[in-house]
């Protein structure tokens, strides 16, 4: 279960400062840890001697940490930043979708039938005017003079 607690510190060397803590399965994660993942989400190829470094830790103790946020599920994985347009995508859009039934069966279809379309991103559920936002990547929109019948859409297979 996720817990915080902010607390302010009633010594006298730490009275200005903030201590955060989120317990999760019986593991604290403390300032440090917040930094370690703090950094590994900004660049996730650090090695583990720059993360120790700029968090102040031996490398040994900064390695352990990181496998035990690992081991717990609260790092789990690393993610590429592509550059879509340098791989020929040079369109993204955001799609607002309402739908007609609001029924969990229907809602998860749906989400399950557009992510497996290979130029959608990423799709949200949200709460709102609105009941899904999908984002996609494609190559490009067709000109006023290629629409219609003759312009393929991504979604038509």
């Amino acid at each position: 279960m996720l817990r915080s607690k902010l607390e302010i510190p009633a010594t006298h060397e730490r009275r200005n400062r903030i201590q955060f803590e989120v317990t999760m399965n019986f593991r604290t994660l403390d300032r440090t840890d917040f930094e370690i993942l703090h950094l590994l989400q900004k660049n996730a190829r650090l090695s583990n001697k720059q993360i120790a470094s700029e968090v102040q830790l031996a490398p040994s103790t900064c390695h352990e940490r990181i496998k035990i946020l690992q081991s717990s599920g609260i790092l789990r994985g690393a993610h590429a930043d592509v550059d879509l347009r340098a791989v020929g995508l040079t369109l993204e859009a955001l799609f607002f979708i309402e739908l007609a039934k609001h029924e969990r069966a229907v809602v998860d279809r749906f989400l399950n039938e557009t992510e497996s379309i290979p130029e959608v991103r990423r799709a949200f559920l949200v709460s709102g005017r609105y009941d899904l936002i999908v984002h996609v990547a494609v190559l490009r929109l067709c000109s006023t003079a290629e629409s219609g019948m003759n312009c393929p859409s991504m979604f038509l297979r």
